[in-house]
């Protein structure tokens, strides 16, 4: 198994946090963490990220263990809801910023790399550019270019898309789906968007007051909910698919 989270706990007091949570994920799938807030998803994603430290429990990420190291140490990068850009240096500088600090790239090996994900992320017309002048999405692009040109085994998005409006966000949604296709990186997304992760994740892992409740492809979810939570969850009575097992649309009850 590619990742495994065993045992993983992080508790703030005996009712918030997570509980003891154990899910395993394979190579290049598009994994999606959800659940209302409080329920764990953020404390997991950052004890990923190493930014938490786990009371106990393991994380083995390819065979190896690396739930004591430091986030800098470990083959993962985070792409925050704030995007996290520096907005004294260009669009360039910022995707260059992982790869000489985190890669020890001299400046001149990492122009290069930078330019061909800013060019994934149809962003080479905007290199020299101040963050500050760009769009939210074209904001996103960049983080997810800064974090992809590091080469993790596994990229963390913490609800990116919040900070977008609707119509953005449904295209951001697809793009971001399109691009983990075809890069093949494995992806963990968290998000409290019952739709967002129906449409876009490969499984979804649901939580509830720190606990993993079901972890399932979305049409698997959809025919078989595991109880009331994660029906009512999910408004899964809300919900049309279409025969090819993709979330057609959201029925709007009146």
């Amino acid at each position: 198994m590619f990742l495994e989270l065993v045992n993983l706990k992080k508790l703030y007091d005996k009712n918030n946090g997570v509980k003891s949570l154990n899910l395993s994920v394979d190579k290049g799938e598009f994994i999606t963490i959800l659940g209302p807030s409080g329920c764990g998803k953020t404390t997991t994603l950052n004890m990923l990220g190493g930014f938490l430290k786990a009371d106990d429990g393991q994380i083995l990420l390819d065979g190896e263990d690396i739930t004591k190291l430091p986030p800098e140490e470990r083959p993962i990068s985070t792409v925050f809801q704030s995007y996290a850009l520096f907005p004294h240096m260009n669009v360039l500088q910022n995707v260059c910023y992982g790869l000489r600090f985190l890669c020890g790239m001299s400046k001149k090996e990492a122009i290069p790399v930078a330019k061909e994900y800013l060019k994934i992320v149809d962003l080479s017309d905007y290199e020299n550019t101040r963050v500050g002048n760009l769009s939210g999405g074209q904001q996103q692009r960049v983080a997810l270019a800064r974090s992809m040109a590091t080469n993790p085994k596994i990229l963390l998005l913490d609800e990116p898309l919040s900070n977008l409006d609707a119509s953005l966000r449904l295209k951001m949604r697809q793009e971001l789906k399109t691009l983990q296709r075809k890069l093949g990186i494995t992806m963990i997304f968290v998000t409290h968007d019952q739709e967002e992760a129906l449409d876009i994740s490969d499984r979804i892992a649901i939580m509830e007051k720190g606990e993993l409740v079901q972890f399932d492809t979305p049409e698997n979810i959809y025919k078989n909910p595991v109880n009331k939570f994660v029906r009512e969850f999910l408004k899964l009575d809300e919900l049309v698919w279409g025969e090819d097992g993709t979330l057609m649309k959201v029925i709007k009850k009146m």
